[in-house]
């Protein structure tokens, strides 16, 4: 856009040659916002607008191509645009017409800082119209814009020919859409101020953070006790520290699931387990409401029977719903005797680990759910196909037979095992008429099959859990020199999960009977793998299938096993 007006009008039509109008430094200025406003205009109709002050219909800024044009005998049409708030034709002609968009803006001092001054602007440009006569020269246009005809060649180049209809219900859309920019602005401002609340408050949960932290729920529990406990032993000046988880709370249809160990120790001279197993059965309960803080000065020699224990802190570890169990410190470092400091300090970290407790039973419900949905869909594909039942589960263990051989890591496996078991969901969707066909399939039908990779990627996709599979899903069916489906992939473009899944996947449907054909022997199988090592299937697979084939053997020989979720993969 110009900055500057022709010479020759702009004082005379009220333009500020600076194109700005703070004219003087002190002045509250619009220019950032009319300027984003003028961008957005520009993006919805294509064209360069000029700018008109609202309050005095005079010119602020103009189009690189607005012509030579008298815009001061326009002032009152722009005044009467901007006291109306609505966008307007102000001029129609036989070529081309005039639309103007009003919009407000907060105004700005020098500094930058919004005022309380809300300034009105108009927005003007010229459209072609569609009504001109199919006949019209460039220099009609040039007539009515003020411009040479050459400039007007440029400008018919550059635009549209606009219904007058269509473009005034247009200009009213973006009249309503310029009208959020404010609201959004003052929304993202809110937003800002929240983010530095959030932040100023960082200070306040320094605590609550060192003491959750080290929580995941996805590691062995034991390991989060052992953990606490040495943290513990930093901050609490006691010899003894003890996590004892008590199942007597349950109910009898209630099964101890939470986790193996019930057990953790941390000190310079532990308790036994049967001292600690004592303690919280003859104060487990009476803990409960309130942590006990049991010094053994405060007993006399005949009830206080816990010769290696001399002081005692003992909260339980509990949520509203059920107690876990209970956390102990004992002994005071410096012989002391323990306090509500410390009683209170326990409590907060029980509360933590209650919580953690909690979700973590929580988080495996969640998990054995999953895992009831992954047996559902596997089982949905042998109902499917029956003639390929069991083949699912089959290729999961092949793959990951070659896996271990491949040396993956035991998270790549669980994936790759996983993803064996559902690399055929898509199988769903095919129709049964085509997946139980006897005989041979035709060109229709087999493309019709080949969709089922992109089925299953369809059906899986949304369930967030298993996402890091679907790669396996979508891509078995990929061959390493491109030849595959459904994307064409190459080499190592396809994932190594599906390089994986494809050899354990035609390796069992080689060697199993189908509809309309027999399994093939063993011996043609193999022939077939090695012809198509490096073509069809990646040489490294096929190089570690081979070394493990009789292992393989084995597992296809044996009966089907009971399908295998473990719930902690999920974790």
């Amino acid at each position: 856009m110009q900055t500057e007006a022709p010479t020759s009008n702009s004082h005379e039509n009220g333009v500020l040659e600076t194109g700005n109008p703070a004219l003087n430094s002190g002045t509250p200025s619009a220019e950032p916002f009319y300027s984003a406003t003028l961008s957005q205009l520009t993006q919805y109709f294509g064209v360069e607008f000029s700018l008109f002050q609202g309050s005095t219909g005079d010119a602020l800024q103009m189009a690189a191509d607005a012509g030579q044009r008298d815009w001061s005998r326009h002032n009152e049409l722009f005044r009467a645009v901007a006291e109306r708030g609505t966008a307007e034709l102000v001029e129609e002609r036989t070529c081309t017409m005039t639309l103007a968009i009003p919009f407000f803006a907060e105004m700005q001092d020098s500094e930058g800082q919004e005022s309380a001054t809300r300034e009105t602007f108009v927005a003007v440009a010229d459209f072609r119209s569609i009504h001109a006569p199919h006949d019209a020269q460039a220099a009609a246009f040039a007539a009515e814009l003020s411009m040479p005809e050459e400039a007007a060649v440029a400008w018919l180049g550059g635009r549209a020919a606009w219904d007058p209809e269509a473009l005034s219900r247009f200009a009213e859309l973006a009249v309503s859409k310029l009208g959020t920019l404010p609201r959004l602005e003052v929304m993202q401002q809110n937003v800002d101020d929240l983010s530095h609340n959030l932040a100023a408050t960082y200070e306040e949960i320094t605590l609550l953070y060192r003491l959750t932290e080290n929580l995941r729920i996805g590691e062995d529990p034991a390991l989060l006790w052992e953990a606490t406990l040495k943290w513990l032993a930093d901050v609490v000046p006691a010899d003894v520290f003890s996590i004892r988880f008590d199942q007597s709370h349950l109910a009898e249809d209630e099964e101890p699931n939470l986790h193996d160990a019930t057990l953790c120790i941390e000190g310079a001279a532990p308790v036994a387990d049967e001292v600690l197993g004592g303690l919280t059965e003859r104060f487990g309960r009476s803990c409960l409401e309130q942590p006990l803080v049991a010094n053994c000065q405060s007993f006399d020699n005949e009830s206080w029977s816990f010769e290696d224990l001399h002081q005692l802190v003992m909260v339980p570890i509990q949520t509203n719903e059920r107690c876990f169990g209970y956390l102990l410190a004992a002994n005071h470092a410096d012989g002391s005797e323990f306090g509500t400091v410390e009683a209170r300090f326990m409590s907060s970290v029980a509360s933590i680990l209650a919580i953690h407790c909690s979700n973590i039973e929580l988080y495996r419900e969640q998990a054995e759910l999953m895992a009831g949905i992954v047996r559902a869909l596997s089982s949905a594909i042998d109902a499917k196909d029956p003639y390929t039942c069991g083949h699912s589960d089959r290729v999961a263990r092949f793959a990951v037979r070659i896996a271990e051989e491949m040396g993956l890591p035991l998270h790549e496996r669980n994936t790759i095992y996983l993803s064996g078991l559902l690399h055929d969901v898509g199988k769903i969707g095919i129709a049964d008429s085509v997946l139980r066909k006897p005989g041979r399939l035709t060109d229709a039908e087999y493309e019709h099959i080949k969709l089922h990779p992109s089925l299953g990627h369809k059906i899986l996709k949304d369930i967030k859990k298993i996402e890091h599979i679907l790669p396996g899903v979508l891509h078995h069916h990929e061959a390493y020199d491109g030849t595959g489906y459904p994307e064409g992939l190459t080499g190592e473009n396809i994932p190594l999960q599906a390089r994986i899944i494809a050899v354990a996947d035609s390796f069992d449907a080689m060697g199993s009977d189908r509809p309309y054909r027999r399994g093939m022997e063993s011996e043609k199988v193999d022939a077939i793998l090695k012809q198509g090592s490096g073509q069809q299937w990646d040489s490294e697979v096929i190089d570690a299938f081979f070394r493990v084939r009789d292992d393989i053997r084995q597992l296809a020989e044996r009966e089907r096993d009971a399908l295998r979720v473990d719930s902690n993969f999920w974790t």
